[in-house]
């Protein structure tokens, strides 16, 4: 698992799967003795979301963003779901972004596109690891973007 790494159970917004600590996770447990022909990484169709002013990584927030009908968890939406909202898409090195506004208040993503995939990828390729996973094929649109990206 590769990514839960931040959420609305915190302050503060950062990339729940972000590259730098997913990549390091990767290294951490091949450097323990893992064999690398059995680490995979998991890469999730949804994205994790804040009550926010600003959707900016270390900028503070206000709580979760509200529960969406699919995931059925506050801060929690599917990626599919993402589509149905208007806003600035901003890309970080540690993955893309979705600021947007819903009722009235501001709210940032944090969720994988096809390219944070195809980095991703291209770690897993590069250092000889298994593969990856993913969590959930239901969360996706159906064209599928992020698991055709998985090669």
């Amino acid at each position: 698992m590769a990514y839960d790494f931040r959420g609305a159970w915190e302050q503060t917004i950062g990339h729940f799967a972000a590259y730098s600590e997913a990549t390091a996770a990767m290294d951490l447990w091949a450097s323990r003795g893992f064999n690398k022909s059995k680490l995979v990484m998991g890469i999730p169709t949804f994205a994790r979301g804040w009550l926010a002013d600003e959707c900016v990584i270390g900028g503070a927030t206000s709580g979760p963003a509200p529960f969406r009908p699919f995931t059925g968890d506050p801060g929690m939406a599917s990626n599919f779901e993402l589509l149905k909202f208007v806003g600035k898409q901003i890309s970080t090195a540690e993955g893309p972004f979705l600021e947007t506004t819903i009722n009235w208040s501001k709210y940032c993503y944090s969720y994988e596109d096809r390219n944070a995939v195809l980095k991703k990828m291209a770690f897993i390729n590069e250092r000889g690891f298994a593969g990856t996973f993913t969590r959930t094929l239901d969360y996706e649109p159906a064209e599928f973007k992020l698991h055709k990206a998985i090669v």
